[in-house]
């Protein structure tokens, strides 16, 4: 069989990785059956000198059906191959098992894409053209924060009219952005219309928002501007607080009390009544009772009187520390 070589760069989940038969620089070893000309044909498993590898349906030496390429740098592209072209559906799962779910139309991205981490969260929703990110596009963040805007032609969210969004999906900063890095902007709220695309309300007197970077002598040049999202955080946490006052407030004392001996009582600090053994009786104590006051009386009365150095002799009793 005559050699081959990638009309694409493998390992770009851009890149159908289409053999040309007209390039004859890479070498190929192939398993499975041939046709009368020697090319594939059939169920193949095609290793390129490069150590990517192809398994799939061939017709004549192309790819015809389902097939899926395993690059060298443990990377794979799976789709459905038409004329040796990956066309449709395909997915391309990276080396650190990310995945990247998009269409594609004669080899290239084309149309919608979504990519997952490895752990599975979405880091990515939008649109490809010609292997580029175009259109309005979602970029997802690990504090579950996300960038929304508009791609330059670069695929970089660029641009004046680009938002941050906070994990709660509607305190937003909406302003001036270089390739999804803060410059600076507003605070807003997200808010989404009847057709459903998102868009921005800028709060009233909001202070300008810049990327403030620490350096090892200085932590943040304005040190006095609280953060949005935190400070509503707080707010939220002192309401809470406030509300549980109130309720241990309005049940009483007796309320109060048994709040404390219940987290007491999780804690491990205190035993509940239940908890005595059983069997267990106490007798009375000879100091408790109408007998036992007495014998404190006689103990009080016949008690020695402490050294005139406390003073008086009646102001100080048994037992008293200088």
């Amino acid at each position: 069989m005559g050699d081959r070589k990638s009309s694409q760069s493998c390992g770009d989940p851009a890149a159908s990785c289409s053999m040309d038969s007209d390039d004859e620089n890479i070498e190929e070893v192939v398993e499975g059956p041939l046709d009368e000309d020697g090319q594939p044909y059939g169920l193949c498993t095609v290793t390129y000198s490069s150590s990517d590898r192809f398994e799939g349906h061939f017709t004549h030496g192309e790819k015809n059906g389902k097939g899926k390429f395993f690059f060298f740098d443990g990377s794979t592209l799976e789709g459905f191959y038409v004329d040796d072209t990956l066309q449709g559906q395909g997915v391309y799962t990276y080396e650190d098992g990310g995945v990247l779910y998009g269409t594609y139309v004669d080899g290239e991205l084309n149309g919608p894409a979504q990519e997952f981490d490895g752990e599975g969260h979405l880091v990515f929703k939008g649109q490809y053209k010609d292997n580029n990110r175009c259109g309005e596009c979602w970029v997802y963040y690990p504090d579950r924060g996300c960038v929304f805007g508009e791609v330059n032609e670069d695929g970089e969210m660029t641009g004046e009219s680009v938002a941050y969004i906070y994990p709660d999906g509607h305190t937003a900063l909406y302003g001036s952005f270089v390739d999804g890095e803060l410059i600076k902007a507003r605070l807003a709220t997200l808010i989404s219309n009847e057709s459903g695309r998102p868009r921005f309300e800028i709060t009233p007197n909001s202070p300008m928002y810049s990327y403030d970077k620490s350096t090892s002598t200085c932590i943040a040049t304005h040190t006095l501007l609280p953060d949005p999202y935190e400070s509503q955080r707080s707010m939220s946490l002192q309401t809470v607080h406030a509300q549980q006052t109130g309720q241990v407030r309005d049940q009483g004392l007796g309320g109060m009390r048994r709040a404390v001996q219940l987290r007491l009582e999780h804690a491990g600090l205190r035993r509940r009544a239940s908890r005595k053994k059983p069997g267990r009786a106490r007798g009375p104590r000879p100091d408790r009772g109408p007998e036992g006051a007495s014998r404190r009386h006689l103990r009080q009365l016949f008690s020695p009187p402490t050294s005139s150095r406390c003073g008086s002799s009646a102001a100080a009793t048994v037992g008293t520390v200088c």
